[in-house]
């Protein structure tokens, strides 16, 4: 039996949890025995119960932020307690799981990374970077382009590189689509979405963040608006630009028209009530809630960024410019208006 810690030091629930949740509950346990370390973060609450629903240990470090070094310490001690054959620790910053590399490397723990988010550091970082990955024996990019990426920055880990896209359980997925029901979609178009049955709904998913993208699509809605009556842009999600945002839609007159959900714990019944899907990111490692989108049956709009090209490939959706709110309002003005297109 392999005993492998899966380890992340995010705040957030997000794809790169989803994924890990994905693998720690999919393995196969008559070869391995998975446990999960994450931070004691209120909002990986439903993460850490998800797991321990599937009979997984879960242990929670108590130190306080990501930065903090009491995590080396807190990792050591799991580390000698545990006796891990193997730890998987999930990148999902560039400087992420930094002290779970240390203290594993320090304690002659093989060591595999999955870096969901590469981007270009200052030279100090890059320096600190070089040094983190060094004593991993795999590193594990979700999409080509990253790994393009990684190997251009860390040209040494060009051996160590493999790709893994990331994925949905699609039996699951199949599962929860079903069980919704024509009531309890009306109930949400009314009581979630504050739209009739008649209005065309325009749906996005994640975080609240400038890299994805939101203010262009904002903006390409105020346009949209004004070519198609009765229809509504829904995003789902929490995040450090929510303020901001708000404020544009205000300023765009938008307020009766743009309506920013918060958080959802069922992703799948908010889609099943929907149109179209856009993802406007202006960075984006691969672009998971793409999958959901398209598990659902939606038709999807995406920025030309990142991982998502591996996604959307001929014929299975539309390809924009990042940043830029006109063609992006003409696209989704297009599949709107044309339902052939959008089928």
């Amino acid at each position: 039996m392999i005993k492998l810690i899966l380890y992340t030091d995010t705040p957030l629930y997000g794809g790169a949890e989803i994924q890990m949740e994905l693998l720690a509950k999919n393995l196969n346990r008559k070869i391995f025995e998975p446990i999960v370390v994450c931070g004691k973060y209120k909002t990986l609450n439903q993460f850490c119960e998800n797991l321990e629903n599937n009979k997984i240990k879960v242990i929670r470090v108590e130190a306080p932020g990501k930065h903090s070094l009491k995590n080396l310490a807190s990792i050591k001690e799991i580390i000698n307690n545990e006796k891990p054959d193997l730890m998987h620790i999930h990148v999902w910053n560039p400087m992420a799981g930094k002290y779970a590399i240390l203290a594993a490397s320090q304690l002659k723990i093989p060591i595999i990374t999955t870096e969901h988010d590469p981007f270009k550091l200052n030279q100090l970082k890059t320096i600190i970077k070089k040094s983190l990955i060094k004593p991993v024996k795999k590193i594990i990019t979700v999409s080509e382009e990253n790994q393009k990426l990684i190997t251009q920055l860390y040209p040494k880990t060009k051996n160590k590189v493999v790709t893994i896209h990331n994925g949905i359980d699609l039996a699951n997925a199949e599962k929860e689509l079903r069980a919704i029901h024509l009531q309890e979609k009306q109930k949400i178009r009314k009581d979630i979405f504050k739209a009739d049955n008649n209005t065309k709904i325009i749906f996005s998913a994640g975080t609240l963040h400038s890299r994805k993208g939101y203010k262009y699509l904002i903006e390409a809605f105020q346009e949209v608006s004004n070519e198609i009556k009765n229809i509504k842009l829904i995003i789902a999600g929490e995040g450090p630009e929510k303020k901001e945002l708000k404020k544009l839609i205000k300023n765009l007159e938008l307020t009766d028209k743009v309506e920013l959900i918060g958080w959802t714990n069922n992703i799948y019944k908010l889609l099943s009530c929907t149109d179209l899907f856009v993802l406007p990111s202006i960075k984006e490692a691969f672009g998971l809630v793409i999958l959901e989108a398209m598990i659902a049956g939606l038709p999807v709009i995406a920025s030309n960024i990142g991982g998502i090209p591996e996604i959307i490939t001929k014929n299975a959706g539309i390809l924009v410019p990042i940043k830029d709110s006109k063609t992006l309002a003409k696209c989704i003005i297009d599949i709107m208006e044309n339902n052939a297109l959008r089928q």
